[in-house]
This record gives C-alpha cells, structure tokens and sequence, in this order.
C-alpha cells in the first residue's frame, strides 16, 4: 500500500485504535493489525477524525478575488481540518449559465488545494438550467449579497425540476415580503436595528413556505437562526444548517462590534442555546456560511456594512475546543460536520473512515488548545469574528491520502483538489 496510519480513530461510531490502509487516494484497509505499506506514520497522541465537510462557503471566485479565492479559501479549510468545500453560486458573475460554471469550475480546478463541490442558482422562475451536474443548488427567498432571488410562486415549478434530476436545493430561508415590511416600519438606528430589520418571523415564514416540498427529500435549508424555524425542521426530519457565529454569538456581540452583521442575523442568547442543544442531539449539519469581507467594507454606517463573516478555517477548531471542554460530544460534532453532509449531499466517498472512501484524514490533539489570532489564518479578509477564542487545530491533514498540512503547517498544492460528484 502506498501509506498506513496507525492511531486513534473514528470508525463505527467510536475511537479505536486502528491502522488505516490506503492505496491510490482511498481507504481500502482498516483493522487492528498493522499492514504492509511505502510509508507509515503513527499518531498516538491525538484522534483521527474523517475530514470535515464545509456545506457552506463564499470564496468569491471569480469576481471578488481580493477577499478570497480558490486557494486561499481552501489553504484556510485545510488548517481548519476541513477537506472538502461546497461553494455557493452568488459570484461574479453568478453561476447560472452552462458558461459560468465552467469557468467557475476551471479556476477551482488550477487553485484548489482540497476537494470541491459547486453550487449553481435557479433562474427567477424557478428553472434549474444546469440540470444536475452541480452538486446542489443555492435558491435564496430573501435578498442578500449577490442579488440571487426566487419568487416565491415559482417554489413548485423548481421541486419539479429538482425531482426529476435528483438535484438537492439549499435555501436562504428569510422571506422577502417580510423583510420588506418590516424595513418600511424599523428605524435604524444603530448595529442592533439589523436584527429588526430582518425579524425571526422572516424566517420561520419561508420555512414554513418550504415545509410541503420537504416530503420530496431535497429540500435543505442554510443556516437557520431561530428556535422557532429549528423546532419545525427537526420535527418535518428535514435537514438544515448552523453557523459556528450563531452558535457561539449573539445580537449583543452585534451591538458592540458592526463587523458581525450577517444574513440572516444573530439572535438572542436562547435561539442561541436551542441551536446548540440540536447540534448535540445530532439533528442539524454544521456549516460555516465562510463569507468573508475585508476590514475596509466591515466598518461604518450598518447600511453600509458588508453582511457576512469569515469561518472556514476555525469552524470545526471552535467546536473541538467544546469537545475538548467536555461540553459537545465528540459524536455529535463528527456527525455534524463529516457524516450528516455527506450523507445530505450524496457523497459516497467522503465523511466516514471505511474501506472505500477518500483518505481523508484529520490529526487532533484535544490537549493542545490555542486561541484564535487573525494574523495565523490564511482567510485573504485578515480578521477573524472569534478573535480571542478557545480552539484546537489539527496537527496534520490528509486529502485523498496526500498530506495537506504537517506539525499545523500547510504543505498542500493549488490544483491537488477535485470536483466531487453526488452518488
């Protein structure tokens, strides 16, 4: 074999101390005893968990390159331990067209350091003119960055469509007539009159829009905020997301720093307590919504502010540092982040550590805590919401068996990352 490594491991649903075999890119052994190979290395000291999935990022590539691109976006999920990144379709210009994926889908091919998926975005009225080449696609019911929008009469038009290629379709869940409404009526006044702006009714309105299309099983809704909209989800089983910034910030965080407006908004410390309590019972997927800005458009009056925050690289470090605290367990932060969007997106290859699958391999060490400095991040926007922050990073990164980061440095190549496909 070309490598085995040998440590505490993730499989069948507990650590075990293992060797992994791996042959070409994929796991093809995985037992007590030791195997044969070109190379190995031991990691005894820590755990080996799958590499995280990132469901969720904004690279900003093409058309916005100066806050992020391919290869900084995916040198950041590396040393964040995150091995595979869908990217969502608001760009510039956006993914919509047979033409503009694959442009997109020719920069992440030269810049990626990991692997990749790409989201594209139905037309207004619902179309989904890429057929089901993207691994999903991104349908936003409330105004955000991007201008990407579908009306809401179109809803059945695009299931239909989604149906018949088998395509899952994420959602921005905030329904614009609310928004609007409520716009004509807030003062703003300041950083927490954002949260006004787009209440939680605005959510738990587009969700319930989508519950009677969440029967087909490819309705997926984005970073949901509110307890209320999580409630609803867990009971219809339908799957959704959260945000290490709604788990672990609040609308008060907001008012005392401008650079945390985000859409949808954070919400008041008991949304915040809910959501924490459904990603431990193992009901939501954990994703970083990576929106990065730079520190030039995060400053200044709130309408005026760039809405989104920067996550990729300290997504899963943040919630290891839960785990290492005793507080999250470890089985609910593996099925978070590695096996609920693997299974959500159809990625037959990734997020467990089994014969078959991708090597991708994360090196832990729960003891090792370190705090969280936006000047070590690799993130292009250079500032960090979780400044300050307890996280454990891992020590060292495997994507399809190729060593991506080493001793916490990374040692990955742009162009090592493939396009993943669903099934």
């Amino acid at each position: 074999m070309d490598l085995a490594i040998t440590g505490r491991a993730w499989v069948g649903g507990r650590l075990s101390t293992v060797t992994i075999g791996i042959d070409d890119g994929r796991i093809v052994r995985v037992g007590a005893r030791s195997v044969p190979a070109d190379r190995e290395l031991v990691f005894l000291d820590g755990m080996i968990l799958p590499g995280a999935i990132d469901a969720h990022v904004h690279f900003r590539d093409p058309g916005a390159t100066r806050k992020e691109d391919f290869a900084s976006g995916t040198r950041a999920a590396a040393q964040g331990g995150v091995t595979t990144v869908l990217d969502m379709p608001n760009t510039d210009p956006p993914v919509v067209t047979r033409h503009a994926f694959a442009r997109k889908l020719a920069i992440a091919r030269r810049k990626a350091a990991v692997d990749f998926g790409l989201y594209a975005a139905p037309r207004e009225d619902g179309a989904l003119t890429l057929g089901s080449r993207p691994i999903a696609y991104k349908a936003y019911l409330g105004p955000t960055t991007g201008g990407l929008r579908v009306a809401p009469e179109s809803l059945s038009h695009l299931f239909a469509d989604a149906t018949r290629n088998r395509v899952p379709v994420s959602f921005h869940a905030e329904d614009a007539g609310c928004i609007e409404e409520a716009s004509r009526r807030v003062v703003v006044d300041g950083p927490e009159s954002h949260a006004r702006l787009r209440p939680a009714r605005c959510e738990l309105e587009a969700v319930r829009r989508l519950l009677p299309f969440v029967r087909t099983g490819l309705a997926h809704v984005a970073h949901v905020t509110t307890q209320a909209a999580a409630r609803i989800l867990v009971s219809s089983r339908a799957s959704f997301e959260v945000t290490p910034h709604h788990l672990l910030l609040t609308e008060k965080d907001l008012a005392r720093d401008v650079r945390l407006k985000c859409n949808p908004p954070l919400r008041p410390s008991t949304d915040r307590a809910f959501l924490w309590r459904t990603l431990s019972a193992g009901k939501a997927i954990l994703a970083s919504d990576h929106a990065p800005h730079l520190p030039s458009e995060k400053r200044g009056v709130l309408s005026r502010v760039e809405a989104g925050v920067p996550g990729v690289e300290t997504m899963v470090p943040l919630l290891m540092a839960r785990v290492a605290a005793g507080v999250l367990p470890l089985r609910s932060l593996v099925a978070a982040a590695c096996e609920r969007p693997a299974d959500r997106f159809g990625l037959a290859r990734k997020g467990r550590i089994e014969p078959g699958r991708d090597a991708d391999l994360v090196v832990y060490d729960p003891k090792t805590v370190a705090t969280v400095e936006a000047r070590r991040l690799s993130s292009k926007c250079g500032w960090s919401p979780f400044e300050g922050f307890s996280a454990v990073f891992p020590t060292h990164v495997f994507s399809r068996g190729r060593q991506v980061v080493e001793d916490g440095r990374f040692v990955g190549k742009a162009g090592w990352g493939r396009e993943v496909r669903r099934g």
